[in-house]
């Protein structure tokens, strides 16, 4: 090990890096379906009423996570979950069940709450597009939409569970705009991300590919 990196790695365990630079992973969920949702079974964490063709829609999460980021100051939110869901065939299954993919970022609005994050305001940038992964690859943009000012909350408040008030939920509306619902309605576990340790490793990292690059 070089001298240089000798250094990098004291540096990195004293100071406790989140990141490199002034971007900052600050929560990081691994996400699930919510119990809750008003048309389950099956239960599911995203709902797209007559987006995909006509009839109330929802998909559950197969794996994901949630990811809060401060970048000196900006907040951002990122979603990016597997999905399996369709079209409802009232009897607890799908006409239509594929899987789908999306990655959907929140980069403007985000502000700190008490028990966690909400969105103000409809901002052009956030968003994502929902995929279908196999079959015809269906993709659909989706977009924003406010309630009350806000287009989406993660807090640690139990939204919708009985008895609970410290539970992740997240919750909020998307567009296109159709009959019936658009919106996420999930649940979110902390993942402990980023540890001290896990932290010290991101700093190094970026130091020392600032460092080869220059050299």
């Amino acid at each position: 090990m070089s001298s240089f990196h000798r250094v990098v790695v004291a540096a990195a365990v004293a100071g406790g890096f989140t990141a490199f630079g002034n971007a900052a992973i600050v929560k990081v969920l691994n996400l699930d379906n919510h119990p809750d949702g008003s048309v389950s079974p099956p239960p599911y964490g995203l709902r797209l009423d007559n987006v995909l063709e006509p009839g109330v829609a929802t998909f559950e999460i197969q794996s994901g996570t949630l990811t809060v980021e401060d970048n000196a100051g900006d907040l951002s939110i990122v979603i990016d979950v597997r999905l399996f869901g369709g079209t409802l065939d009232g009897n607890g299954g799908y006409t239509n069940g594929a899987f789908y993919d999306i990655v959907y970022s929140y980069t403007e609005g985000v502000e700190a709450t008490a028990t966690g994050w909400r969105v103000v305001g409809e901002h052009a940038v956030n968003g994502g597009t929902l995929i279908e992964d196999g079959g015809d690859n269906t993709q659909v943009v989706l977009g924003s939409k406010a309630a009350n000012g806000v287009v989406f909350y993660i807090q640690a408040d139990g939204h919708r569970l009985s008895g609970d008030n410290t539970t992740w939920v997240g919750r909020g509306w998307v567009t296109p705009p159709a009959a019936g619902f658009q919106d996420w309605l999930f649940t979110g576990v902390d993942t402990g991300i980023p540890t001290p340790g896990s932290a010290a490793l991101i700093g190094v990292a970026g130091l020392v590919a600032v460092r080869r690059k220059r050299g």
